[in-house]
């Protein structure tokens, strides 16, 4: 008696060869054979029944792009049996001849079959496919997380990115995870079905087995730098400033894949080791001191030597520190601003962002976060200390009202430079965008919401304007939430089609997110209290979610990007994700 036709292809009304374990139609289009003696459940005549269906289509149609393109099969090593991350240093490139086989995408092959059929050519895909993501990574992704992000060449350029990639174990996969993530939202129609494709989900899955290779590189890092006390030697503090990469890494894979579950774990464990790295290594004539722990950092040799120089050659490491350090001050700020609480990097602004000095009279190296992710460092600060009068919860306070008149005169002031000045560039307009959306903030805390007042609708206004313009709403993401939290009911359809027209893209970031807490705020306009309103009620209050939502609205990535590539034949292939 002839074994039964599979499930799979009675679902599909298609001739089946009856082959095992997967008949020759499935294995051709790269989809599941499902063999059983038992009626699967999902063969109901119902809706289980057509969402399956529905499903094979998808799988199908993914497939047909895939053989087409084959030559961008998106491959990522299993991550069942783990990396030997104990062979592992922090300081040594891991070897690509040493990890396990891989798998393909698009393929669905579980990781059983792929060790037969991909061992032979193990090392050449591997290499190919490292190569394609690092460099899709560096020359797409990151300049979209980081659209201001443009270092001289003279001072490194992104070297410092790429070798913390080829170097960092930790960094390498979460870079590979990002980016795999980011070239299927590339090629997707419509990234809400895309993301419950099975292929998708494999993905997605694929992803996740990365970055648990990833977590577990740093915990065993941490842990066997933890059992060490720590002292002010180069090794002990290159260790630090390399470690506190792959975490802030972590922080920006969570922005990037809306994973909020372990924001705020992350969040902690980089606040704690960066204190860590600027207490010990930081002191310098009585005061804490950036440059003092880039000293610590430099290399005891370097190429420049005995040149004079009228710029720093800052080493790969040095950049690198600078560029987390600016990162991890940003997101704790924004993240003391959603949850209504005070920065927990506050005490260490006068030391970090430049023209915020410790003491005016001290010339002192100071972060321009600005270069690094938009918002100038003084708006940062004025954010910080509006947060801290928040958290007090008594903005009628003697100190507290001189404090406020302070800042809103600060503010003022820099709006009204640049009105002032017509020739503005981006970096100006994006600046404008966040004094804007810090008088919001300050009206919220001083006076309740008061979307009808006339210098809350000025304010909005002037936010919505830059949204609705050629400005990258990536840059200016917060000042777009607090526009849109005060907007009116004219406005909303500017604050909803700046996230639409994102197509794809939607999914990569908090886009969704960030519209879904818009929409709920418009919903219950009439019913939100006026005077005791904070902002930190749109997530539920400091309890609950907002530390997991406050990165993501501020790193949202908002440029739509079109992206040629060329296909092992020589075609271009261009996908517009819009």
């Amino acid at each position: 008696m002839s074994a039964p036709a599979c499930w799979t292809c009675r679902l599909r009304r298609k001739k089946c060869d009856r082959t095992r374990p997967a008949c020759r139609g499935c294995s051709d289009l790269s989809i599941d054979c499902h063999y059983s003696s038992e009626r699967p459940d999902w063969m109901d005549g119902g809706d289980k029944q057509t969402q399956m269906a529905q499903s094979i289509k998808a799988r199908v149609r993914q497939g047909a792009t895939s053989r087409r393109a084959k030559g961008f099969a998106v491959q990522v090593q299993p991550l069942q049996q783990g990396y030997s991350s104990k062979a592992i240093k922090l300081h040594e490139s891991s070897s690509l001849e040493t990890l396990p086989p891989l798998e393909e995408l698009d393929t669905g092959v579980s990781s059983d079959d792929a060790t037969t059929s991909a061992g032979a050519a193990h090392s050449t895909n591997q290499q190919e496919t490292d190569d394609f993501l690092t460099s899709l990574y560096l020359d797409t992704v990151f300049p979209h997380l980081f659209p201001l992000y443009r270092p001289a060449s003279l001072e490194g350029g992104r070297v410092w990115l790429l070798k913390a990639i080829q170097e960092q174990p930790a960094i390498h996969h979460t870079v590979i995870s990002i980016s795999a993530y980011y070239f299927t939202l590339l090629l997707a129609r419509d990234a809400s079905q895309t993301l419950r494709t099975p292929c998708e989900q494999h993905v997605w899955d694929t992803l996740a087995l990365h970055m648990d290779s990833s977590l577990r590189i740093i915990q065993e890092e941490m842990t066997a730098f933890n059992k060490v006390r720590p002292s002010s030697g180069k090794e002990d503090v290159l260790k630090q400033a390399r470690l506190l990469g792959a975490i802030v890494q972590q922080l920006i894979f969570d922005t990037a894949m809306a994973q909020g579950a372990a924001w705020n774990l992350h969040l902690k464990a980089a606040l704690g080791l960066f204190r860590d790295i600027i207490e010990t290594h930081g002191q310098r004539d009585g005061f804490l001191d950036l440059d003092a722990v880039l000293q610590a950092i430099a290399p005891r040799s370097s190429m420049f030597n005995g040149i004079h120089l009228d710029f720093t050659p800052w080493s790969q490491d040095q950049n690198a520190f600078q560029f987390f350090a600016a990162f991890l001050i940003y997101a704790d700020v924004i993240s003391g601003v959603m949850s209504g609480t005070t920065p927990k990097l506050q005490t260490y602004h006068g030391m970090l962002i430049a023209n915020e000095t410790a003491c005016d009279s001290r010339q002192v190296l100071a972060l321009k976060t600005e270069d690094y992710i938009g918002c100038p460092g003084w708006i940062l600060t004025v954010l910080g200390k509006i947060s801290a009068i928040d958290a007090s919860q008594n903005a009628t306070g003697e100190r507290e009202r001189r404090e406020i008149v302070e800042l809103k005169v600060k503010l003022q002031v820099g709006l009204a430079d640049t009105q002032e000045n017509l020739q503005t560039d981006q970096g100006q307009q994006v600046a404008e965008a966040w004094m804007h959306g810090a008088m919001l903030y300050l009206i919220i805390v001083e006076q309740g919401r008061r979307p009808s007042h006339t210098e809350t609708k000025h304010h909005v206004q002037s936010i919505a304007k830059m949204v609705a313009g050629p400005l990258s709403l990536r840059s200016i993401m917060w000042p777009f939430f607090m526009a849109g939290v005060l907007a009116g009911q004219e406005d909303e359809t500017i604050f909803t089609e700046a996230v639409l027209k994102l197509g794809p893209l939607k999914a990569f970031g908090s886009a969704k997110e960030a519209l879904s807490l818009l929409e709920r705020a418009w919903l219950a306009r009439d019913e939100t209290p006026q005077d005791d309103w904070r902002l930190s009620d749109c997530f539920g209050g400091e309890d609950r979610s907002a530390d997991k939502y406050g990165l993501y609205l501020g790193m949202f990535i908002g440029i739509r990007a079109v992206v040629a590539v060329r296909c092992r034949e020589g075609h271009a292939c261009v996908r517009d994700p819009g």
